[in-house]
């Protein structure tokens, strides 16, 4: 989806509308992530990744910070080197329990 000028402005930060910007839709995002879109919303909302809404309500994500995202998330190796090191005690599915 390239940029257009069906942008929605919070009054804070002007959008800047660029033409050769591609955009995905939000729950693309959310799905990536197992997340709601909601919490996609937010990011959006508090600047924590560039997005727009559309006068539709529609949000999108840039296409470029997503593949940026995604290939520093893909390049992560904490999961491996936690797994070196606990070798068989290794779980990705860690529950935290406290002492009361």
């Amino acid at each position: 989806m390239k940029g257009d000028d069906d942008v929605q402005s919070d009054g804070r930060n002007e959008p800047k509308v660029n033409y050769n910007t591609e955009f995905i839709d939000l729950q693309t995002v959310a799905d990536y992530y197992d997340i709601d879109g909601e919490t996609v919303k937010n990011w959006i909302r508090e600047n924590q990744i560039s997005g727009k809404q559309l006068k539709s309500g529609e949000y999108l994500v840039s296409k470029e910070e997503f593949e940026y995202l995604k290939k520093k998330r893909d390049q992560d190796d904490t999961q491996k080197d936690i797994h070196e090191l606990l070798g068989d005690d290794y779980s990705d599915d860690w529950e935290v329990e406290f002492e009361e």
